[in-house]
């Protein structure tokens, strides 16, 4: 129960803090293109979100006719999840993840979740991915980018339920390493061009814009062979 307590504490930060639901919502419509390559969204092959939070992702899913499914621990979330419509479970993902049959999935997803996972359960978590993929099954994994150097020294830190930053190609290398195939990072949510220095040396304004506006999160899309 002592799990629980700092529940609605953590929704009222996400609400302050993540962006409003269409704001997400409008941010996640990147991977529909993604999980309907992989022929995920149907009843045998449907989509769980894993660490789903509030749902928007989910609710994304639904409004496109895809089959999606949550699980999360918050119960304030699962709850508020439910109350949508949504179907979601209360539960830890990896030991969900282990109920599941081998191949049962067409896709499965975590927006910033695996920077809250010490290393040794997010290489369970990734193997028991990679089991309950069907074969041309597709993980995605959306999380903060410290190539931006504002994201890994300050904005990172902000939820202090973060552990550390993950640098992208080193979390391809692990995702190759646990048998993925065809991993592709995706660079995601720079800086507004109005916020880009446009004074100086070009040079300058390269690696000022690319250390400091680029990118602020990435996401790992790995597929199953």
């Amino acid at each position: 129960e002592e799990d629980h307590l700092l529940d609605a504490f953590y929704v009222n930060f996400e609400d302050r803090f993540r962006g409003t639901r269409e704001e997400i919502k409008q941010r996640v419509a990147i991977y529909l293109p993604v999980v309907k390559e992989a022929k995920a969204g149907t009843k045998k092959a449907p989509i769980l979100d894993i660490g789903c939070g509030r749902g928007e992702w989910l609710q994304l899913l639904s409004e496109n006719d895809l089959v999606g499914l949550g699980v999360d621990l918050n119960r304030v979330m699962v709850s508020q999840c439910q109350e949508l419509g949504l179907e979601v479970t209360e539960a830890d993902a990896i030991a969900y993840l282990r109920e599941l049959k081998a191949n049962s999935l067409g896709a499965v997803t975590g927006m910033h979740i695996i920077e809250h996972i010490p290393f040794k359960r997010l290489i369970a978590l990734f193997d028991e991915v990679l089991r309950v993929l069907q074969p041309g099954g597709v993980a995605i994994f959306e999380t903060p980018n410290p190539e931006n150097l504002i994201v890994g020294a300050c904005s990172f830190y902000c939820d202090p339920t973060h552990l550390n930053p993950l640098p992208p190609e080193p979390m391809k290398f692990v995702m190759e390493a646990r048998g993925f195939s065809r991993i592709e990072i995706m660079r995601l949510h720079p800086h507004p061009e109005a916020a880009m220095l446009r004074e100086g040396a070009p040079q300058v304004q390269q690696i000022v814009n690319g250390l400091f506006r680029g990118a602020q999160d990435y996401s790992l899309v790995a597929f199953k062979s």
